[in-house]
């Protein structure tokens, strides 16, 4: 269960994602970001429950993706003990860019990406430089 602050933050960024959501929008809404320890991962969890039980967006894509191997065991396995929560009994872990694209091409996906797995970056400078990239 999420506590408010988590519970307003997803409200706020699902909100935001309708207003921004292509053709009419810019396609740049949803993004967050936070500290260590404000929740995160629970308000992730709730942003993709409202996602995919959603009239306004029938079909959503959502990709997480993740910095740390910690950070990546954690929200996978949030989601997977939340698969009936979060309505959707797929959760993929992507292996490779290849992988993401052939994924990117089907319909209703929730998936996790650890792009140092498939990238090989470990200064932090570095990892910055290529997330901006993608």
């Amino acid at each position: 269960m999420c506590r408010y602050p988590q519970y307003y933050a997803a409200k706020k960024l699902y909100e935001n994602m309708k207003l921004h959501r292509r053709p009419e929008g810019d396609g740049e809404g949803g993004t967050c970001f936070g500290a260590t320890g404000c929740g995160k991962s629970f308000t992730m969890l709730f942003l993709t429950r409202l996602l995919m039980k959603s009239v306004d967006f029938p079909s959503p894509t959502i990709v997480l993706i993740t910095d740390r191997t910690d950070l990546d065991d954690q929200l996978s396995g949030q989601f997977t003990n939340a698969k009936g929560y979060v309505g959707d009994e797929s959760i993929i872990s992507v292996e490779s860019r290849q992988h993401l694209r052939e994924l990117l091409k089907g319909p209703r996906l929730i998936c996790f990406a650890f792009y140092q797995r498939w990238i090989g970056l470990t200064c932090e400078s570095s990892r910055k430089q290529h997330i901006n990239s993608l």
